[in-house]
């Protein structure tokens, strides 16, 4: 067993390599050279020492909790260039005491990742001891029957793992489905396009710099709306943060009050930049950095159809348009302002979003039960692994 120190930097003089990531682990169980890995470099003595070959197996040895940690995954192949990168621990098996697999879905039971939590240390980020990992006590049956377990398990987590992907397929479909009605709803209504800013009586950003930071965060007082809170057409409000309600009455222009129209001006690969919900009544509350705050004009537009549309595909796509030139992940007040949504009668608007409610309430039950599937298969899981190699579960060939 060895702790890697291998960083993610590049220095002249040492040997290319290609590194096997924190990430990588943690969102994979498997490693190939086939893998999209970073380029770094390594001297000759980390190469050696923290080269993978097929057979290894890698974990997780830092998390921000001590739950989340000892992840481990299965190097299934590898090439010369591949290192293991910092934040790993290497577990290499020993010829004839336990195979690769088997090592690696034992590592995945319950009962070695209940060891390895109960023994991670540390306050804001938790961390395993090269001695709390060597230590980790397994059941280890003969050769042949590691070998039968482990061919069970593959074979019976690939099959759950394939359904879980459908259902979760299923459910992007039904949402893929309600932005496609929403849409079209939009479309039919062949409203005028127009600068978002004519459908506003004002927009703010948040505060920058000094004037808020996490620092100013405290158990209550004002909320603070960040960009977490800020769903497709969905105000989101288990992201909580607060400051002291003097701070607040200081930066009062960035006010959010019930009813306000709240756009993200950052995004990234999975909540686009310019996604819209409209604020719930949250008391005092603000919006922070590249959160914007706008009040619609009433005779004009609907806060709800217009985060619907700045949410949609469709609205991507104007963003995108309005932000050409930029990285586009970010826009700026001015590029807001400057966003071209459609803007039918006020009573269209109001029907469509009545529609859309509807519409998201009847595939809000379905994804509801899918994701419900979807967990409880995933405990089925996790407690088929850990009763195959505890010896809980009957497996043909292994004895009892």
């Amino acid at each position: 067993m060895s702790v890697s120190n291998v960083d993610k930097k590049s220095a002249e003089g040492e040997v290319a390599v290609r590194l096997v990531n924190y990430t990588d682990v943690y969102y994979g169980d498997r490693l190939s050279p086939a893998m999209d890995l970073m380029e770094a470099t390594a001297t000759l003595g980390q190469v050696k020492a923290f080269r993978v070959r097929p057979g290894d197996v890698v974990i997780t040895k830092d998390s921000e909790t001590a739950d989340d940690i000892g992840i481990p995954a299965f190097v299934e192949s590898s090439s010369g260039d591949m290192v293991l990168g910092y934040h790993l621990a290497l577990l290499r098996p020993r010829d004839g005491a336990i195979t690769g697999r088997y090592l690696y879905w034992a590592m995945s039971s319950d009962d070695a990742r209940g060891q390895l939590s109960t023994g991670a240390t540390g306050v804001t980020r938790f961390g395993l001891r090269r001695d709390v990992i060597t230590s980790t006590v397994l059941s280890v049956p003969s050769a042949r029957e590691q070998c039968v377990i482990a061919e069970f398990l593959d074979t019976e987590t690939a099959r759950i793992d394939a359904l879980i992907t459908k259902k979760r397929r299923m459910i992007d479909l039904l949402r893929e489905r309600f932005w496609t009605g929403v849409v079209s709803a939009i479309e039919r209504a062949q409203a005028e396009i127009v600068p978002l800013r004519r459908a506003l009586r004002y927009i703010t950003d948040g505060p920058f710099g000094s004037s808020l930071t996490s620092s100013h965060y405290s158990t209550d007082g004002a909320r603070v709306v960040r960009l977490g809170n800020i769903g497709f057409a969905e105000f989101k409000d288990d992201d909580r943060a607060f400051i002291s309600l003097d701070h607040f009455n200081q930066l009062s222009r960035h006010r959010v009050l019930a009813g306000h129209l709240l756009i993200a001006g950052l995004g990234d690969a999975n909540n686009h930049v310019g996604r819209a919900c409209v604020a719930p009544d949250l008391g005092p509350a603000l919006v922070k950095a590249d959160c914007y705050c706008a009040e619609v004009e009433g005779a004009r537009g609907d806060a709800d159809f217009l985060a619907l549309f700045l949410s949609s595909p469709a609205g991507a796509t104007h963003v995108a348009l309005a932000a050409r030139g930029t990285t586009r992940s970010r826009i700026n007040l001015d590029i807001a302002k400057a966003i071209s949504v459609p803007l039918p009668a006020v009573a269209v608007q109001t029907r469509i979003v009545s529609e859309a409610k509807k519409l998201r309430a009847t595939a809000a039950e379905t994804m509801d039960k899918l994701s419900l599937q979807i967990t409880l298969l995933q405990e089925h899981r996790q407690a088929m692994i850990t009763a195959a190699v505890t010896g809980e579960l009957a497996i043909p060939g292994v004895a009892a």
